[in-house]
């Protein structure tokens, strides 16, 4: 595994244009992402908050008819935003020999209706490199980001055995571990849906911030009974395995950080449409 290293690149957005009118909404851009997007404060935000991240990257705002039905493609290649996306390859920053991460957005569509945020994009590309492990477009990405997300799995399945739910095939309870060790606005608001959404979370953390941050976990946690009316019971937590997960919490977000850095590492010179 290759050694983690924290650069702080002056320019990690190395090439950032819109495609399209963004002036108004439509063709799967929200009225506050369109709006963000045409906005030259908007955009210089964008970049100052993708500022720590490790890697560079190309970013491409695509507006147009017909190219929304991509958003979550994965990994493609040049030919896939000649025929598909109906651009020219080489009027963007893009291809094997480059030395970044070049991401096509297609669309803000999503469950929740949220402004395409640094941080949403961010959220968003991890979908997309998901996507490439789905897809199965490119194999040293998969490898990368299925090591990734075992290892959360395995952390938030850790977590929910100190509090006496043994295996991962508990949802909720994995769902309430996502909340309580994550030190994000979706958790500390109790918005993760599920685990798969924590392990997006997390690497949207990494890319924005730079590092992987962990929260100790608590004595005891409200979680829903079996009960046909959901009512809420505090489960007590096992005070040695509480104590030690607390104690190796920082361990816990060092390896997460590891392992988030191969996968972006595994995305250089790649090519994404989200």
């Amino acid at each position: 595994m290759k050694k983690l290293v924290h650069l702080l690149f002056e320019t990690p957005i190395e090439d950032f244009k819109t495609v399209g009118d963004f002036s108004k909404p439509g063709q799967g851009w929200d009225k506050s992402s369109a709006k963000l997007l045409s906005n030259e404060r908007g955009v210089e935000k964008i970049k100052q908050k993708w500022s720590k991240t490790s890697q560079s990257f190309n970013m491409y705002m695509i507006k147009k008819p017909g190219v929304k039905e991509f958003s979550e493609k994965g990994r493609v290649n040049p030919e896939f935003i000649e025929k598909e996306l109906g651009l020219n390859p080489e009027e963007f920053k893009m291809g094997e020999d480059s030395d970044a991460i070049t991401v096509f957005y297609v669309s803000n569509l999503g469950d929740q209706k949220v402004p395409m945020t640094a941080w949403i994009m961010a959220h968003r590309f991890a979908h997309a490199i998901h996507a490439t492990v789905q897809n199965r477009t490119d194999a040293t990405i998969a490898d990368q980001m299925r090591n990734f997300e075992n290892e959360c799995k395995a952390l938030l399945a850790k977590a929910t055995e100190a509090y006496g739910v043994r295996g991962t095939g508990n949802s909720k309870m994995l769902t309430k571990a996502a909340s309580l060790i994550g030190t994000f606005k979706s958790a500390r608001d109790g918005n993760i849906r599920n685990e798969f959404e924590f392990i997006y979370e997390i690497l949207a953390q990494y890319l924005i911030t730079g590092e992987i941050k962990l929260n100790p976990l608590p004595a005891s946690t409200d979680t829903y009974s079996r009960s046909v009316f959901g009512r809420k019971d505090s489960r007590p937590g096992r005070a040695d395995e509480i104590e030690e997960f607390n104690e190796s919490v920082e361990m816990f977000a060092r390896d997460l950080q590891y392992y988030a850095d191969d996968v972006l590492s595994a995305c250089v010179g790649k090519t994404f449409v989200m």
